[in-house]
C-alpha cells in the first residue's frame, strides 16, 4: 500500500509545503515593504482598531489582484472541457488557448523528463500569471491580473475537487461533449468572481488628526527647548565677556543649566546678570572659585583699598599701568613700594615716580639743596 500511495501524495505534500513556505515569504516581504511608509501607518492602525495581525492587513491591501479566465481542460487528449470569463475581461479564442496550455505542458514535460503526476504550476507574463491546479482527469487553468496571494492555490485546488467528486466518470469519458458537465460552469464562476480591488478610502483625516496631536505637542516642546537653549547659550556668551570671570564649564541636562569656573570677588554677580535673560534663576546650578584677576580695574581697585591713598594722591590707568600722582608723606610712600613689588607678575606695573615726598625731612633737604 506504501508503493502504491508513495508517488501519489509525495508530490501534493511537497507542492503544499512549496506553497507554504512562499506564502510566508510573500507576506514578510510585503511587511517589510510597507512597515516604514505612510500606509504601513495606516494599516498598524487599522490592524489595532480590527484585531487582525499587521502581516494580514499588508496583504489585504496591497496584494490586488482579479481572477479574468479560468479553464478546464481534459489531462489526456487537451480538450477545452469549460470556461469561464469575468466581466469586462477579453480574451481570444478560448478552444485556441486550450490548445497553446496544453502544448506548453507537454513541451515541459517531454523536454525536462518530468515523470511525476504533476504540470507547470505558474506562468507569468507582464500582470497576467497563469496559475494551474491538475487533477486526476482535468487540469483549472486561472488567468490572474495583478498580484495574487498564494492562498488562491487552495481555492482553485478545492473547486477542482469538487469537480471530480461531481463529474468524476463524465470527466474520465470526456470526447469533446459537454452534456454531461452542465454543473462545471457554475463552480467555476466561484473563481472568476475571486478579485481584491485596492481599497480607495479618500483622505485619512482621522490619522492625519491623530498625528498632529503628537507632532504638535512634540514640536513645542522642542521648539521651547531650542529657545531655552539658545537664551542659554547668550547668557554664558555674556559671562565669558565679563572682566574677573572665566566660564571652565558649562552643560544643559534634564531641563536644569549647570556653569562651573572661576570669579574674582570683584567682578559682576552671575545671578544678578541673569536679569533679562528669560533664564529661569531655580534651574541654574553655579560652582566658582575664587582667583584674582589682573585686570587693571580690579588691581587699582585693591590697591585703593589697601593703601588708602590721602586726598592729595590720586590713581588712575594709564597704558594698562597704573600710576599714582600728588603729594604724599614718606611713610606712605614706602607702603606704595612695597605693594608694588608683591604684584603678580603679567599684571599691571604700579608706577609712583610721580609722588612727590612732602614729610618735614624731605622739604628741609629740598631748601637746604636749594
Amino acid at each position: 500500500l506504501t508503493d502504491i500511495l508513495y508517488p501519489v501524495f509525495l508530490p501534493a505534500i511537497r507542492k503544499s509545503i512549496g506553497e507554504k513556505i512562499d506564502q510566508t515569504f510573500q507576506s514578510l516581504n510585503e511587511t517589510l515593504r510597507h512597515i516604514f511608509t505612510w500606509h504601513g501607518l495606516k494599516w498598524r492602525l487599522e490592524a489595532w482598531r480590527t484585531g487582525a495581525s499587521f502581516s494580514e492587513v499588508v496583504l489585504k491591501h496591497s496584494l490586488v489582484y482579479r481572477v479574468e479566465h479560468v479553464f478546464l481542460i481534459n489531462r489526456n487528449s487537451g480538450l477545452l472541457i469549460a470556461h469561464v470569463t469575468a466581466d469586462n475581461a477579453t480574451s481570444e479564442d478560448p478552444q485556441l488557448i486550450s490548445s497553446m496550455l496544453s502544448a506548453i505542458q507537454d513541451f515541459v514535460k517531454d523536454s525536462f523528463n518530468e515523470k511525476e503526476q504533476s504540470g507547470l504550476d505558474t506562468i507569468r507574463f507582464g500582470e497576467l500569471r497563469l496559475w494551474s491546479e491538475v487533477g486526476p482527469f482535468a487540469t483549472l487553468v486561472a488567468v490572474i491580473r495583478g498580484n495574487p496571494p498564494e492562498e488562491l492555490h487552495e481555492i482553485f485546488r478545492d473547486v477542482l475537487l469538487r469537480i471530480h467528486d461531481e463529474c468524476s466518470q463524465a470527466l474520465e469519458q470526456f470526447d469533446g461533449d459537454s452534456s454531461q458537465l452542465v454543473g462545471v460552469e457554475t463552480l467555476l464562476q466561484t473563481c472568476v468572481e475571486l478579485k481584491q480591488e485596492d481599497s480607495n478610502q479618500g483622505f485619512p483625516w482621522l490619522v492625519v488628526a491623530a498625528v498632529l496631536l503628537v507632532l504638535i505637542p512634540a514640536g513645542g516642546w522642542f521648539l521651547l527647548s531650542w529657545q531655552s537653549g539658545q537664551r542659554w547659550q547668550a547668557y554664558v556668551s555674556r559671562l565669558s565677556t565679563q572682566p574677573g570671570i572665566i566660564v571652565a564649564e558649562q552643560k544643559v541636562r534634564d531641563g536644569q543649566f549647570y556653569i562651573a569656573g572661576l570669579r574674582d570677588p570683584l567682578a559682576a554677580d552671575p545671578q544678578a546678570l541673569l536679569s533679562g535673560t528669560q533664564v529661569d534663576p531655580a534651574r541654574v546650578h553655579s560652582q566658582w572659585q575664587f582667583y584674582q584677576s589682573l585686570d587693571p580695574k580690579f588691581v587699582l581697585k585693591r590697591l585703593t583699598a589697601s593703601l588708602t591713598p590721602p586726598k592729595s594722591v590720586r590713581l588712575s590707568i594709564v597704558n594698562d599701568r597704573i600710576v599714582a600722582e600728588g603729594e604724599a608723606p614718606d611713610t606712605w610712600i614706602d607702603r606704595a613700594r612695597a605693594a608694588a613689588r608683591q604684584l603678580s607678575a603679567g599684571g599691571p606695573a604700579f608706577d609712583i615716580s610721580k609722588v612727590r615726598d612732602v614729610s618735614p625731612e624731605a622739604r628741609a633737604a629740598e631748601r637746604w639743596q636749594a
